[in-house]
């Protein structure tokens, strides 16, 4: 999806305005304002969709290398049931994250994007992916995220509050795939600290978490492929320096998981 063709928000129609809502949030590229209250933010995205008359149930996650927030607000967004999703490549784990939803529940149903445009997925029949707002830049998307915020939280009433939940909201790790769904903040914690997790993450990054991740965009700030080669996959019986030369030819790669140890024999 370009940017060109990046729908934004518009009134909901009657076929579309009771189907649930996923929502992708971007935390990094638009974050919580400063001095405002996390716990608010859910409040003033449902309130924002049904202002545009999207009145199914909403599920949101927050996406990104999350690591670089503050625990305190991803405390107080995991205690009003947003979900934590520990994703170091931020827009093509986004793409990613569309795509896997988009399989994994059936259509009809709504994607709200809170993010860039080269993050949206191809949208598949029987779902209605958007933005809450037009794009022009990076500085202009982030301005323009702080503002509907704002103008959406002076809009609440009373009865828009919602509480905090019993239990903090699930979370997952992309990169510790086989590691189940979590549940509750500290959990979180816990587990990116893990043995289990840093060996992962140091086996898939070459960056720190709390590092940027612009080595992995190219001079047009687009996100570069990474491919992650399991190696049980041989190489052919030709020049194995032509591996990258012909990966190169792709413009667009599935990330394959790399399993070390386990060679052609």
């Amino acid at each position: 999806m370009t940017r060109a063709t990046t729908p934004v928000m518009k009134k909901a129609t009657p076929e579309v305005s009771v189907n649930r809502t996923f929502v992708f949030w971007d935390i990094k590229s638009f974050p919580v304002p400063p001095g405002f209250d996390p716990r608010r933010v859910r409040q003033c995205i449902q309130r924002l969709l049904k202002n545009y008359d999207y009145s199914g149930p909403v599920t949101i996650y927050v996406v990104g290398m999350i690591t670089d927030v503050h625990d305190d607000i991803l405390r107080a967004l995991s205690s009003t049931g947003i979900i934590l999703h520990y994703a170091p490549y931020g827009t093509s784990d986004i793409m990613s994250l569309m795509f896997e939803c988009m399989e994994d529940n059936p259509p009809p149903a709504n994607i709200l994007g809170i993010c860039y445009p080269r993050a949206f997925a191809t949208p598949q029949s029987g779902f209605n992916l958007f933005r809450p707002f037009p794009y022009s830049s990076a500085q202009e998307d982030a301005i323009s995220w702080i503002n509907l915020i704002l103008a959406v939280s002076g809009s609440l009433k009373h009865e828009d509050t919602f509480p905090e939940t019993d239990e903090s909201a699930s979370w997952f790790c992309i990169l510790c795939y086989d590691h189940p769904p979590g549940q509750g903040f500290d959990s979180f914690t816990s587990h990116l600290s893990s043995p289990e997790h840093v060996l992962t993450r140091n086996g898939h990054l070459t960056i720190g978490d709390n590092e940027p991740m612009s080595k992995f965009e190219d001079e047009d700030g687009k996100p570069s492929p990474i491919v992650w080669w399991r190696p049980m996959f041989c190489l052919p019986k030709s020049d194995p320096v032509r591996v990258k030369t012909s990966y190169q030819n792709f413009s667009f790669l599935t990330c394959v998981e790399a399993y070390p140890g386990r060679g052609c024999g």
